[in-house]
């Protein structure tokens, strides 16, 4: 399985000179963009990492994870990991604010801790929480890694 990234609209022209390990001919145009995501992308991440995540948390216990509650943890990861693009639709390369911040992010991880730290939660319960949690951050992760980045707060 392959992320497709999608540029956005601000290419810019470089000149291909050979030089840092580049393979590319002197003189040659090359089309440079900046990439991010896009919500296919953060869908598909986000179904994998909660998979993932759920299964971990399942195996931590040395509980065997059951099919319907993987596919469902599947389902609900890819919902969760566009959650902040449909919050703050991506209109333009500066629409990061709360949802995509990094306070938002933390408080998140700080919350799935307390989850795990909390003994009215049953072992099922953690481990669902905890896959939703990873796929709101899979998406966060993945922003993080352009250019614009993700603000602390909000922009």
């Amino acid at each position: 399985m392959q992320l497709n990234v999608t540029a956005l609209q601000y290419p810019s022209t470089a000149k291909g000179d050979g030089t840092n390990g580049s393979s590319l001919e002197t003189g040659a145009d090359v089309e440079v963009g900046i990439f991010m995501a896009n919500l296919e992308d953060h869908a598909i991440l986000g179904a994998l990492v909660s998979i993932g995540t759920y299964c971990a948390a399942k195996r931590a216990r040395n509980e065997q994870p059951d099919f319907p509650q993987i596919a469902s943890c599947g389902v609900v990861g890819a919902l969760v990991a566009t959650l902040p693009d449909v919050l703050e639709p991506p209109s333009n390369p500066r629409h990061r604010s709360l949802a995509h911040s990094l306070s938002v992010g933390g408080t998140i991880a700080i919350a799935m801790k307390k989850t795990w730290d909390n003994s009215n939660f049953d072992s099922e319960q953690k481990a669902k929480a905890s896959a939703i949690t990873a796929a709101y951050l899979s998406h966060l992760v993945l922003d993080s890694l352009t250019p614009a980045g993700l603000p602390l707060l909000r922009r």
